[in-house]
């Protein structure tokens, strides 16, 4: 990663935005936790849930509004990128 860890936000590599809450659950060993995940949990109320992982519907990385992020297991995740752009449920993506 890129950068200065050092700030309270920060962008990787790959465009996720990081921000820094040492006392999340789900943060780094740096203090650092995915911002999407953040905004997702404020949004609903609720911690993310275990054993999913953010996936940005629009495909934007750093377009961590609320309403842009799908929880999805690791394979859903994958079979969503490798199928044509399909949910788990089979509907297709917003366009």
């Amino acid at each position: 990663m890129r950068g200065d860890w050092a700030e309270q936000e920060h962008r990787d590599d790959e465009g996720r935005v990081w921000v820094r809450q040492p006392d999340h659950p789900l943060a780094l060993s740096n203090g650092y936790v995915k911002r999407a995940i953040v905004s997702w949990e404020k949004a609903n109320g609720q911690p993310f849930p275990k054993g999913k992982l953010a996936h940005h519907d629009n495909e934007i990385k750093d377009d961590d509004r609320p309403e842009n992020i799908i929880p999805m297991t690791r394979s859903e995740h994958a079979r969503h990128h490798q199928l044509g752009k399909r949910y788990p449920n089979g509907y297709k993506r917003r366009d």
